[in-house]
């Protein structure tokens, strides 16, 4: 696996695609950051364009950890190519905690593989019941 860390301020610095990612379906990239950041549709857009047809996944903070800093109003980074596993997404939309076990059951057949070996989980913790989201995944 290869590994390209960064840090983004509000200082809109463009941020290049790594010459190690050759693949895309090896390919991930996971944003953490502030909710200002992350919810102006033009910078976000602008962080992820020089990452067009990488999978992008990521959620928002109250604090980003880079290193041994831990920062505010920032969106901090990591771009993956793996050499073996491949990436898949899935999304879906929740309005209340009662359809988390469905909505689990949902993303589990979505992501549902062969070769499947894991999965990595970013949710809404205000409208979602975790123990539920995974009861409901394990259940296929």
């Amino acid at each position: 696996m290869k590994l390209h860390t960064f840090s983004l301020d509000d200082s809109h610095t463009p941020i290049a695609k790594p010459d190690f990612v050759q693949d895309p379906q090896k390919s991930l990239v996971i944003l953490f950051g502030d909710s200002q950041l992350l919810n102006t549709p033009e910078r976000l857009q602008a962080v992820c364009h020089p990452f067009s047809g990488l999978p992008v996944v990521g959620c928002s903070t109250s604090g980003e950890v880079f290193g041994r800093e831990i920062r505010d109003h920032s969106l901090v980074g990591a771009i993956l190519q793996f050499e073996w596993t491949t990436v898949r997404t899935a999304t879906a939309s929740i309005s209340d905690a009662a359809e988390s076990f469905s909505v689990g059951q949902q993303l589990a057949h979505t992501l549902l593989h062969p070769d499947l070996a894991g999965i990595l989980i970013f949710s809404d913790g205000l409208r979602v019941n975790g123990s539920e989201l995974v009861r409901g995944m394990n259940a296929l």
